[in-house]
């Protein structure tokens, strides 16, 4: 359920794309492949790491490390560190 919220754009950043084709009609024949690039982002691994890594948000992974009910979290990318590395 987590990754629902974390993983993907959703319906206000394609509403986005829509307001500015609609403003800019030169990009107006793009819409289409802009929005499909937006829906493809949630398996794309770097756009998801450029989000949620150790090394963008190491406090947030470091509290994930606390509780073992975050697992759910895998779905951004969360992997839990073994006692020893943390």
């Amino acid at each position: 359920m987590l990754g629902e919220f974390f993983n993907a754009p959703k319906r206000s950043q394609l509403n986005v794309v829509h307001q500015l084709t609609g403003e800019f009609p030169a990009l107006r024949e793009l819409e289409p492949e802009m929005q499909r690039q937006l829906l493809t982002l949630s398996e794309d691994n770097r756009y998801q790491m450029s989000l949620y890594s150790r090394e963008i948000v190491p406090r947030a992974f470091a509290r994930f490390d606390e509780w073992p009910e975050l697992q759910s979290l895998k779905l951004i990318g969360y992997r839990r560190q073994p006692e020893g590395a943390r």
